[in-house]
């Protein structure tokens, strides 16, 4: 779990991101793997994710963004989490 989100926009407001949950997995798909993003939210509809540029979808059954990305993705990167 990843806590204190703090984004600083272009005129130098700094506001907090919803805390979030990630895991990683294996898929079917040959050199790729499963990224889910679990936000701390009251609506997640309210947000968009990505990950290492690859835009996740919101799947409403897991209650997460979840997307396949390529298998050598780093899973150290941040997830990007915007406002809609």
């Amino acid at each position: 779990t990843v806590t204190n989100v703090q984004v600083v926009d272009a005129d130098g407001n700094i506001f907090g991101l919803p805390d979030y949950d990630i895991e990683f997995g294996n898929t079917l798909s040959l050199g790729m793997k499963y990224v889910s993003v679990t936000l701390d939210v009251d609506n997640p509809l309210n947000y968009s994710v990505s990950y290492n540029g690859i835009k996740l979808i919101y799947e409403e059954a897991l209650d997460a963004f979840v997307g396949e990305i390529p298998e050598e993705t780093l899973e150290t990167l941040s997830p990007v989490i915007e406002r809609n």
